[in-house]
């Protein structure tokens, strides 16, 4: 007779999980069904528009509110790669948009210190959030960010996915990506960064003005330093790397560096402009942030070609 009590007992709570793994797996199904028939969501973003001269040197720029500049994965320091995934994602490339071991030790550590201070965002989520959605936190955004990062994961491949990152991610003072980033920091281009400047890059996203060396040097380069040794103890780099970058003085742009692009082409930037905007039949804000190359042409009064 207790045998059968308690055998009677366990018959709901059975039933409620498989009834609740049923609707888990009918839920999950719906989602990625949906993110399917939506299709791969739009990459593009807005970008600077370049003028160069003939010779190929930069004569103008426009910037809009921000600095951007889109350059291709193999344009990149593998330093500022290795850093970002050392310090926000190491296990990119096994998720797919989701790191549920990294979430599940988030929630544990968040219980342990009555706390809600860590994080367990992939870059994809990251991406997605940079991308297309606002700073709110609620749970609408929470959603719209799952689908959004499901439908990235299914339609582009990781490499995509890393190269748009590093391409939108704010790194403080109006530069977004890293290429503006390089530019403003430390003057050069994103493929001509050493381990110690990718370092730090790499830990500015977290928080731009927090973490600028602009801001606060001392505080940047910890941060800094706290990413190599993760390089280091991940195996992305080895010992003698590590010695010789947390060593390395850095040696940044002048703040607020300003260039000579605009002493030279602003009649030429206005044609150009104007002409755009009639070719492409679009308006002169749409044509200053389409992210175009115009490459300047001295022509002789003779000159029929």
């Amino acid at each position: 007779m207790r045998k059968l009590q308690i055998t009677t007992l366990y018959i709901p709570i059975v039933k409620w999980i498989v009834a609740f793994i049923l609707f888990s797996l009918f839920t999950v199904s719906t989602i990625y069904v949906t993110c399917y028939f939506l299709g791969p969501p739009d990459l593009t973003n807005e970008q600077n528009t370049v003028y160069y001269g003939e010779e190929g040197n930069k004569i103008g720029e426009e910037k809009g509110n921000e600095n951007r500049h889109w350059i291709s994965f193999d344009e990149m320091s593998p330093h500022v790669i290795d850093a970002t995934l050392a310090i926000e994602d190491q296990r990119f490339y096994e998720h797919h948009g989701f790191d549920f071991k990294r979430i599940i030790g988030a929630v544990v550590r968040d219980i342990k210190s009555r706390s809600l201070k860590e994080g367990a965002s992939t870059l994809t989520q990251q991406y997605a959030r940079t991308l297309y959605l606002s700073s709110e936190k609620t749970w609408k955004r929470k959603i719209k960010e799952a689908l959004y990062t499901v439908r990235l994961e299914m339609f582009y491949s990781k490499e995509e996915l890393l190269e748009g990152y590093l391409n939108s991610i704010y790194y403080g003072h109006g530069a977004y990506g890293v290429e503006a980033a390089s530019e403003l920091y430390f003057n050069k281009h994103a493929k001509d960064l050493t381990l110690a400047e990718s370092a730090l890059l790499a830990g500015i996203p977290k928080g731009p003005t927090y973490y600028s060396p602009f801001n606060d040097l001392k505080r940047s380069e910890k941060r800094q330093q706290l990413i190599l040794r993760e390089m280091f103890q991940e195996n992305y780099i080895t010992k003698q790397q590590y010695e010789i970058a947390k060593n390395e003085t850095l040696v940044f742009a002048e703040k607020e560096q300003q260039k000579q692009e605009d002493s030279f082409g602003s009649y030429f930037k206005d044609v150009v402009l104007r002409e755009a905007a009639h070719v492409l039949d679009l308006d002169r804000e749409a044509v200053q942030l389409v992210g175009l190359k115009f490459i300047q042409r001295w022509m002789s009064p003779h000159n029929n070609n």
